[in-house]
């Protein structure tokens, strides 16, 4: 059998060390410095590897390879304190709305996008109440595809600059959470369990406009699709925990869909179903919504009571988000992914200090993107995050 082996130029050692230092700071227990996790999505580091999109979702073997030279590349390049290699069978954002009904676009060279919605009235909610959620649509394909990487994986071995080997059959997942969202790119939290959110979903199914238009005028029927979304993601989600062999007690719940309403509309609407996964798992939330969201503040630290505030949006006041969230619960986020692309040095090293400035003393804090750098952002400007972590974030 012929070994495929990846050389990454960092030690093994190297990574062990951000992993202590990302343990710690989850911890509240204040390691050397701030930890700096940039999350570059695939439509940044795929065309590093000269890879399309189109390549990228051929086949398992395909995603396969380009997530391991994807992370060579970011490994190589990046400054920073992500340590994990991860490996995952993933369709960007519409693996759960491919999977409950809409139809799905694949470009050759940019992410899938929801071409067509699927609910238009009550009976099409009753056909949604009977989709699978684990076995059909792009969750079905997933598990294909996983099983597909399991049987190539002994074809692979990494080799760090210190001349470790490792394999990479224990690396291969599903649906796992890597930091903000489910992304095929290194991690910190490494567990599968995580859904882009009933609201995302929703909007995904019914389309945005008439989703919140559903909300205001016709809130039962809202209501009802955003129940139904809800259940069968808690199904795929404790599938996958089983499958991996996780603990139940932890979850990602992301939605960015939140930031559109109101604090009363949220807490009638959304907030019982973001609950109802939290308490369904009944232990450590990660939760993310970018955008401008500091008006759900009070709901979500006090009602949602989540633990990992993941990907906070780079509009919110950094004295309100301390205010609520400081010392209680895991932070990340808050810069400017327009300074990052668009900034000079002294622009992007000035508000990470800033940041770092209203984060650091509660501990608990990450720097990172509110949320990714664009495509266009150079490496340069990413890596002056890691820089300003150096200067500033000693403890």
């Amino acid at each position: 059998m012929s070994i495929n082996t990846i050389q990454i130029n960092i030690s093994f050692e190297e990574l062990e060390e951000r992993k202590l230092r990302c343990q710690m700071q989850r911890s509240f227990v204040k390691p050397d410095r701030v930890p700096v996790v940039p999350i570059l999505d695939a439509w940044y580091w795929l065309p590093k590897i000269g890879k399309s999109y189109k390549e990228y979702f051929s086949s398992a073997k395909s995603m396969l390879e380009c997530q391991l030279l994807g992370q060579k590349w970011y490994l190589e390049n990046i400054k920073s304190d992500l340590y994990e290699i991860m490996i995952h069978p993933v369709f960007a954002y519409v693996s759960e709305a491919g999977t409950f009904g809409a139809e799905v676009e694949f470009r050759d060279n940019d992410i899938p996008w929801v071409k067509k919605h699927s609910i238009q009235n009550e009976d099409d909610i009753d056909k949604l109440e009977k989709i699978d959620p684990i076995y059909s649509g792009l969750h079905g394909r997933e598990l294909e595809l996983r099983q597909e990487m399991l049987k190539i994986a002994g074809n692979y071995k990494i080799r760090f600059s210190d001349c470790l080997e490792i394999g990479i059959e224990d690396k291969i997942g599903i649906d796992y959470n890597i930091f903000s969202y489910s992304r095929g790119i290194i991690g910190i939290l490494g567990v599968a369990g995580r859904t882009l959110g009933p609201m995302v979903v929703a909007n995904d199914l019914r389309g945005a406009t008439n989703m919140y238009m559903d909300v205001l005028s016709n809130p039962e029927f809202s209501k009802r699709l955003l129940d139904v979304i809800t259940n069968k993601i808690i199904k795929w989600i404790e599938f996958t925990k089983e499958l991996m062999g996780e603990k139940k007690e932890t979850v990602f719940v992301g939605d960015d869909g939140a930031g559109n309403l109101s604090p009363s509309v949220y807490e009638e609407i959304l907030l019982p179903y973001h609950k109802k996964i939290k308490d369904y798992f009944k232990g450590y939330t990660v939760f993310h919504t970018c955008g401008k969201v500091e008006h759900l503040f009070n709901l979500i630290a006090n009602s949602l009571k989540i633990n990992d505030f993941s990907g906070i949006g780079y509009q919110n006041n950094r004295d309100i988000i301390a205010k609520f969230f400081g010392g209680k619960t895991v932070l990340s986020g808050n810069i400017d992914p327009n300074n990052i692309d668009k900034g000079s040095r002294e622009s992007i090293m000035a508000e990470c200090r800033d940041a770092i400035e209203h984060f650091a003393r509660y501990g608990g804090y990450f720097l990172k993107g509110g949320d990714d750098p664009p495509p266009t952002a150079s490496v340069e400007n990413i890596n002056y995050m890691y820089e300003a972590a150096v200067k500033y974030g000693k403890y």
